[in-house]
């Protein structure tokens, strides 16, 4: 496996990068429902968005190479879930767990104005898996149950937005899927949206690097 660097410079200055969630994407979506009794349902029942994210993330920058690629052409059959399945656990261990809860305590919950322009994306040392969280307040445990993640692979800014693409496991080779971060005074992006996730509804983004999720098992490179 390729070892992943861990970059110092916390803001992306890439505006295009090769990656395309129409191949190197998964071509099915999120698998979601009940699986596997009790436990199962609870750690799978509402999908594989981080898994499939991650998954994809590492088999683009080399660390995973088990897979056929274009990964769009892959069918999700039982050996191909047991791996994502195995990639979704990873949010669960305790450094990544750790890493998380960091990230959420420096840019206070997600916050637009401390998350846009500090991305990293497919193509740029260490990427981030963007994970869609709860702010700090009233309907935190609801919204935690809600919690999505997604792979940015480009940098779009225009007349007072900065625009995020993303592959999103829900949304299969979908080219449009993207993060709409709005200037709402000054030079600060103080709003963020996405689909369901509004920042001013109680969501906030936190960007995980993936080195930060591949260290908790996979070895020795990482």
């Amino acid at each position: 496996m390729r070892r992943l660097s861990r970059s110092t410079d916390t803001r992306s200055t890439s505006s295009a990068c090769s990656f395309d969630p129409a191949r190197d994407g998964f071509g099915f979506a999120n698998p979601s429902g009940p699986s596997g009794g009790r436990l199962g349902s609870l750690l799978y029942g509402r999908g594989l968005c981080f898994g499939m994210s991650a998954a994809s993330l590492a088999a683009f920058c080399g660390v995973e190479r088990r897979w056929l690629r274009p990964l769009s052409r892959l069918s999700p059959d039982p050996a191909l879930i047991g791996d994502l399945r195995r990639y979704h656990l990873l949010q669960f261990r305790p450094p990544t767990v750790l890493r998380v809860v960091r990230g959420w305590v420096r840019t206070r919950g997600g916050r637009p104005e401390r998350v846009a322009g500090r991305i990293r994306v497919a193509g740029d040392p260490d990427p981030h898996i963007l994970c869609f969280g709860p702010r700090a307040g009233r309907g935190f445990f609801g919204r935690l149950a809600l919690a999505h993640a997604v792979v940015p692979y480009r940098l779009e800014e225009a007349e007072g937005e900065l625009l995020v693409y993303v592959y999103d496991p829900e949304f299969p080779k979908d080219r449009k899927r993207k993060i709409v971060f709005r200037r709402t005074g000054g030079e600060s992006f103080g709003r963020f949206r996405y689909g369901r996730f509004d920042s001013r509804e109680g969501w906030g983004i936190v960007p995980l690097p993936l080195s930060s999720a591949l260290t908790c098992t996979l070895r020795p490179e990482l």
